[in-house]
């Protein structure tokens, strides 16, 4: 049997609703083209980054484990807060029963999921407007068991502007190209600043092997000049012992002979 994951503390929920704050426009998006959905991923992927950096268990969650943990704290508190409304309408703003009260985290998400939302749930189920549009579902996989989250909440609804989303949704793509182009850019700058002072080194190595040749052309020069001169001493050694006469040292010798 697998091992259950530990239960989110306080302080890892409240990481966890104040990054999908920030990042619902994304997590919520209706688009599900490539790079839409590759954008949603990577923003639950920051999520657990935030939410692993206060975590004191030593247990590395998931971004998919912070999209299941959403949908379930999401749907517990629409259904409270749906029926606290019902609750208040009943009591004229009177004291309310204790499951009606609501808790910090589901005022928190309230602002998050948006008014129309909430007064659209009846008895923990959805009844959406005809003037509201419908925003994309967050709904958890249906092999979902106990090891891997803490409750199975239902199909949950983001209510989010037709028009915003759009409009979010291209200016994150356009960013994103704007960001892989500047990467380009930037690689290629590196690539011709790496081929520059490659070609600075072997320009500097062409003329050490030019200055080399040219001592090496001197150090012939002085060796043929020793040689010479060791032969005139040789010679003149064979005229002192009259092995051979001067005439025979100054007469050049010709092709024939």
């Amino acid at each position: 049997m697998a091992k259950r994951c530990p239960n989110f503390s306080a302080a890892e929920i409240s990481v966890l609703t104040d990054e999908v704050e920030s990042k619902k426009d994304i997590l919520f998006s209706k688009q599900n083209s490539t790079v839409s959905n590759a954008l949603k991923r990577d923003a639950w992927k920051e999520v657990a980054l935030k939410v692993n950096a206060i975590n004191t268990t030593g247990y590395v969650r998931t971004g998919e484990e912070m999209k299941k943990k959403w949908i379930c704290l999401s749907s517990e508190s629409r259904k409270k807060l749906a029926l606290n409304r019902r609750e208040q309408r009943k009591t004229g703003g009177g004291c309310l029963p204790s499951e009606a009260t609501l808790r910090p985290i589901d005022e928190k998400i309230e602002g998050i999921i948006g008014e129309t939302s909430i007064s659209g749930v009846e008895g923990g189920i959805d009844v959406l407007d005809s003037s509201t549009t419908t925003d994309a579902l967050l709904a958890p996989p249906s092999n979902m068991t106990d090891a891997s989250i803490e409750c199975q909440p239902s199909v949950e609804n983001s209510r989010l502007s037709r028009k915003g989303t759009k409009r979010t949704v291209s200016t994150s793509e356009s960013q994103q190209r704007d960001d892989l182009m500047t990467r380009l850019v930037t690689a290629e700058e590196e690539r011709l600043s790496i081929e520059k002072r490659r070609l600075e080194i072997e320009k500097r190595r062409l003329d050490t092997e030019e200055k080399r040749l040219k001592i090496e052309d001197r150090r012939l020069a002085v060796a043929e000049q020793q040689l010479q001169i060791q032969r005139e001493q040789h010679s003149l050694h064979l005229c002192q012992l009259g092995i051979v006469n001067n005439a025979t040292l100054n007469v050049p010798l010709t092709e024939n002979e």
